[in-house]
């Protein structure tokens, strides 16, 4: 590689639909839930992020990673990233990805663990901006009278991410 960062991407069914993920050769830079299996709008999303990679489209590396993510056995605690963001954002995604999975906390929860208290917007402003759907489990914080708050994939799918993971 000349530099210049590739990533290969393929859209895959999941247990919530469909899901875009996207493989760099350090680990995954893109995980999104999709209302449509649409080639377009994926590489949209990769774009977003990511303005001056070369894109590859690779549905058998991207399958056999969407495989071992959903897997009910699979403990994805290992699974590396590639990840984009601010330094306050990158503190929140390594506290969400602190959640045991069928735990939740609140944004205020997760302001305090960070140390900044009273970022607790910010907070949800990291967690809308979360490029790795399920693995960084942003569906885990809900507001502070336990309300599911917000979610970039629906709310409709964060209640089913919830459930499933109680399981």
């Amino acid at each position: 590689m000349s530099g210049r960062i590739e990533i290969k991407y393929g859209i895959h069914p999941s247990p919530f639909g469909w899901c875009l993920i996207g493989i760099t050769e350090r680990g995954i830079s893109t995980l999104s839930f999709l209302e449509t299996k649409n080639e377009s709008r994926a590489v949209k999303i990769i774009r977003e992020t990511w303005p001056d990679v070369k894109i590859i489209r690779d549905s058998k590396k991207a399958h056999s990673y969407i495989q071992k993510i959903f897997s009910a056995r699979q403990n994805n605690k290992n699974i590396p990233f590639f990840l984009k963001g601010t330094d306050f954002q990158m503190k929140v995604w390594k506290a969400l990805r602190a959640i045991p999975k069928g735990e939740t906390r609140s944004y205020a929860e997760i302001a305090r663990k960070i140390g900044s208290p009273k970022a607790v917007r910010a907070v949800g402003t990291a967690c809308g901006k979360n490029p790795i759907a399920f693995l960084i489990p942003c569906h885990r914080v809900l507001n502070s009278e336990g309300g599911l708050g917000g979610y970039r994939w629906r709310l409709k799918r964060k209640k089913e991410i919830l459930a499933w993971e109680k399981r």
